[in-house]
């Protein structure tokens, strides 16, 4: 029974451990904090005179 409680905490240890390597990795491939680029260009202004 305690081999058994042993057995599943490590498990769960090591889910925990995948879980955030997995996350890591996603975010610095995804990342999520930076903005998009904007899909249209601002117009242009003001050299119509040059």
């Amino acid at each position: 029974m305690l081999r058994r409680g042993t057995a599943v905490r490590r498990l769960m240890w090591v889910l925990l451990g995948a879980a955030a390597v997995a996350f890591t990795v996603w975010a610095l491939t995804v990342q999520p904090w930076v903005e998009p680029p904007s899909e249209t260009t601002p117009p242009v202004t003001g050299w119509e005179g040059w």
